[in-house]
């Protein structure tokens, strides 16, 4: 507790430098709930952070021992052991410590406030590397993803993970906003409400701008005309590599539409 102590004062005072002993001495210390194992990763379990483990992680942060290029935040916070101002702190941090990661998430975090929404808002766009960002499992909902559209300028970005997050049509028509503005090849959206006008929207999209080879569609209540829309795209798409479709035929009693699905 006093190494930690110490560190977070050298956090809040610039003026004061960790040498290597002192860094040895910090990483040295054990927590459960941020995980350096795999030397470019940092990953963090939200359900175990604490106030204290929170400064541990901001010195980790900004006192990396090997070149961070993965930053991964797993499962919901608890409220009851940390702040959600401090939780926002470490998110703009990485902006400025770790602006050349390649990989950040943020999943399976279903109690995601306003405030980290608009805090998470503000920090991706912010990380020009970014080649891959993981949001899936977060309940985000329709209105994140219009906003996301507006502020992402994550050029080099190639792959987007979205799965489970409550998008509905009205989100789905800014998906392909956001794929004109980046480099997305790979577009997991499953476990979401896209389907009828907003699948047409999202294919058309992908179809004219020509980049994504991957594309995940799972269990999001396809209908038989949406299967016949993704029929006549897969037509003139011979470059999609990858395509998840299952879990959308619902059980039917009607004869003709079992069959129908069969062909």
């Amino acid at each position: 507790k006093a190494l930690i102590k110490k560190c977070a004062d050298v956090i809040q005072n610039d003026t004061i430098e960790m040498n290597d002993k002192m860094l040895f001495d910090f990483r040295l210390f054990v927590n459960k709930s941020v995980n350096m194992s795999r030397g470019n990763l940092l990953k963090v379990n939200n359900p175990d952070l604490t106030e204290e483990s929170l400064e541990y992680l901001l010195c980790l942060i900004k006192y990396p021992k090997d070149n961070i290029i993965q930053v991964h935040f797993t499962g919901d916070f608890n409220f009851k052991n940390i702040k959600e101002r401090n939780i926002c702190q470490i998110l703009l941090s990485i902006i400025y410590f770790l602006p050349n990661i390649l990989s950040f998430s943020l999943s399976e975090c279903k109690n995601i406030t306003a405030n980290l929404k608009n805090t998470l808002l503000y920090t991706i766009p912010r990380l020009p590397a970014l080649k891959i960002l993981n949001l899936e499992g977060d309940l985000l909902g329709d209105d994140f993803i219009k906003t996301l559209s507006d502020v992402i300028a994550n050029k080099n970005l190639i792959a987007l993970f979205l799965g489970n997050n409550n998008i509905t049509n009205s989100g789905g028509f800014f998906i392909p906003t956001i794929l004109s503005k980046t480099k997305i090849e790979r577009l997991f959206i499953a476990k979401n409400h896209i389907n009828q006008n907003g699948l047409s929207t999202l294919l058309s999209a992908i179809q004219s701008i020509k980049k994504v080879n991957g594309l995940d569609l799972n269990d999001n209540d396809f209908s038989m005309e949406d299967f016949e829309v993704l029929a006549e795209f897969l037509k003139t798409n011979p470059d999609l590599k990858y395509l998840n479709i299952g879990k959308n035929i619902k059980p039917d009693t009607n004869p003709q539409t079992i069959q129908k699905s069969r062909t």
